[in-house]
């Protein structure tokens, strides 16, 4: 399920902890249920552009979801806009920091 709402948002970036990966940031805190967010800046692609990445990371989580062992709520920050990374990057990176989510909580 996404993350919409502007004060989940907004208590997500004030209050959640970071993990770096090679393209992407990923902010994160314990939830009730499995949410997230894909955050692109408006102004860093065309729209077009912006939703194919957004299509990358949606599918990567949909695939690495059953990794989690417990529920967060998980804002995804694309560091790497001017040269796309793969999809298999992409899913190996979410794979992995999913693991280690686990291993943190």
């Amino acid at each position: 399920m996404s993350l919409k709402r502007r004060l989940e948002i907004a208590r997500l970036f004030s209050n959640g902890q970071k993990i770096t990966g090679s393209c992407f940031n990923l902010l994160w805190e314990k939830s009730e249920n499995f949410r997230y967010g894909i955050f692109i800046k408006g102004k860093s692609l065309n729209a077009v552009g912006r939703n194919r990445i957004k299509r990358k990371y949606r599918e990567a989580i949909r695939l690495n979801r059953n990794q989690l062992e417990k529920s967060f709520k998980i804002a995804v920050i694309p560091t790497k806009l001017a040269d796309q990374p793969r999809f298999e990057q992409i899913n190996a990176e979410i794979n992995r920091i999913f693991l280690r989510l686990n291993s943190i909580s």
